[in-house]
């Protein structure tokens, strides 16, 4: 899939960016590794197997409710503009401050997919499609226990137009703050 993740941060000079490479078998991910340069760390995950940051297993938070919860979001790359994305992305983001902590956006997508899965962050969500950036991600996070579905609840597929991770007991609740309509 996507070999670099957070490209615009590298070219302006940011630390946040990842490589990225996701083994696919008929469409599925079987296989994502993530690695931060910067940061020297790296998470990966195989179907059936776990999640790990630097060869430790990782696991979801435990957090019960947003107003303590970090949240981060993103919007997909504009090589091609995705009608009503930015729309949709400014309601939520309405909708969702009034319920969290904190909301974020720290650079790559699949890195803070990623830090969902790892407990650093607690809920991501996006608008638009951006397959390459999600699918070894939402492997990464699925295999770590967090929840993998669209903004509204249903199964996430890389053409799905959009995407929520977070942990299992804030899923409901995130997505809850994200049907409501500022």
């Amino acid at each position: 899939m996507d070999a670099l993740d957070g490209a615009v941060q590298l070219v302006q000079g940011l630390p946040q960016y990842c490589v990225t490479v996701t083994l696919l078998r008929d469409g599925e991910a079987e296989l994502a590794v993530l690695h931060s340069p910067w940061l020297g760390e790296t998470y990966a995950a195989a179907r059936g197997a776990g999640a790990w940051r630097n060869g430790t297993p990782i696991s979801p938070s435990h957090k019960t409710s947003l107003d303590a919860a970090v949240a981060a979001t993103s919007q997909p790359p504009f090589v091609t503009r995705q009608p009503g994305v930015s729309a949709a992305a400014g309601r939520s983001l309405t909708a969702v401050l009034d319920e969290v902590a904190a909301v974020r956006n720290l650079g790559p997508t699949s890195w803070q997919v990623a830090d969902v899965a790892a407990g650093r962050l607690d809920v991501f969500w996006q608008y638009g499609r951006d397959a390459t950036n999600l699918v070894g991600a939402a492997l990464i996070a699925r295999e770590a226990g967090a929840v993998v579905t669209t903004a509204d609840g249903a199964p996430w597929t890389p053409a799905s137009p959009s995407f929520l991770a977070a942990t299992p007991t804030l899923h409901p609740l995130a997505l809850a703050a994200l049907a409501q309509k500022p």
